[in-house]
């Protein structure tokens, strides 16, 4: 597929990072000749940047950071943590992640016995009671202090894109190489200049992804309430409400186009002449003599 045109019915849709790797895939559709109809996303990180670790921050301050949410974060800021190759921090000495436990949460997000987090209590109560990651309840926040600081002093400032703003400051604390992974993998341009229809949903009482992850309000199609759970159903059940989904029409290629098919015939099998005398004549079973 190589033409704007052969696939024209790509509408993508998913919520939170689901939601962020949505609009990812279809900036990349785009660049390759796909042109999406429509992007759908919910609940999602888009300000990775800024308010992506602002509204972790703000939460962790209002003492809203509960432990599944701590999960989330530690799960986001993994790939910042020296734990992958090809992010501008790596190798750099500079985390996302309070380097105490970065081991801890690789070992959590590779152990194929837990439960699932569909099911929090047993989820949880596998983690502390396994000496393997009960770490992780030991560290009061999963960031590293230097970035927590960084942003701190941010909010307190009223600064919410730091990273641009205060160059200079991120240098000083020893965060600039996170501050550059972070806008390597922000969104909020390619969401802004789109060319194709781009839908979100968020709550603005989301305590993970904070509301203000949303670029602009003319791409806001729904806000609804609740925590970032908590909307994901509402805002599934909304986007989609209006939404017609189409089966995709591929482009036929020109030669196909003047090949009319044509009706087989099915040809008779001709029997044998010497077949044709010959009958089937039924064999008799013998009498078995006794």
């Amino acid at each position: 597929m190589t033409s704007a045109d052969t696939l024209y019915n790509l509408i993508l849709y998913s919520y939170s990072e689901g939601g962020y790797d949505s609009i990812a895939a279809a900036d990349g559709f785009s660049k390759h000749g796909i042109k999406p109809v429509q992007v759908l996303a919910g609940g999602s990180t888009i300000k990775m940047r800024s308010w992506m670790p602002l509204g972790f921050m703000r939460t962790y301050a209002a003492g809203k950071l509960n432990a599944f949410a701590q999960i989330n974060v530690a799960l986001v800021g993994l790939g910042m943590s020296n734990s992958a190759p090809g992010v501008a921090n790596y190798n750099t000495g500079q985390t996302f992640l309070n380097p105490a436990f970065i081991d801890t949460v690789l070992k959590m997000v590779t152990d194929l016995g837990a439960p699932s987090t569909l099911n929090p209590s047993a989820y949880f109560g596998y983690l502390q009671q396994n000496q393997n990651h009960s770490a992780f309840f030991t560290v009061p926040f999963v960031i590293s202090d230097d970035l927590t600081q960084f942003f701190a002093n941010a909010l307190l400032e009223e600064d919410f894109d730091p990273c641009v703003n205060n160059s200079t400051g991120a240098i000083a604390l020893n965060v600039d190489k996170i501050c550059e992974a972070l806008d390597d993998n922000d969104l909020t341009d390619i969401v802004l200049n789109a060319d194709y229809a781009i839908e979100l949903c968020h709550s603005s009482e989301d305590e993970l992804v904070a509301f203000e992850n949303v670029p602009d309000a003319s791409l806001l199609k729904y806000e609804v309430i609740g925590s970032h759970a908590a909307a994901s159903f509402p805002c599934s059940a909304k986007l989609f409400a209006g939404t017609t989904l189409k089966k995709p029409e591929i482009r036929r290629p020109e030669w196909s186009k003047s090949s009319k098919s044509k009706k087989t015939k099915t040809h008779k099998t001709r029997r044998p002449e010497w077949s044709k005398s010959s009958k089937s004549k039924k064999t008799k079973t013998p009498k078995r003599s006794i």
